[in-house]
């Protein structure tokens, strides 16, 4: 569940840059090609729409802060 919170964050960072066009390379295909492994074939799609990171994730004793928790983001996983 995690992960969906760092692709938002480097979305905003590389829309800051103005560098979205070079987003999927370094989230996705970078790594891969410089490690000599195969690129996931696995997508999923970012839009643009503000939301708010929830303020905890989980029950009980498994309950944690997410990164940014209660701050608000400018893009959501929509898959």
């Amino acid at each position: 569940m995690v992960w969906y919170l760092w692709k938002g964050n480097y979305a905003e960072v590389f829309e800051e840059e103005d560098a979205l066009d070079r987003l999927e390379a370094f989230a996705s295909l970078n790594g891969p090609a410089f490690y000599r492994l195969p690129i996931n074939e696995r997508r999923f799609t970012l839009q643009r729409e503000e939301w708010t990171v929830q303020a905890r994730i989980g029950d009980g004793e498994l309950t944690v802060a997410p990164f940014r928790a209660g701050e608000r983001l400018r893009w959501r996983l929509v898959e």
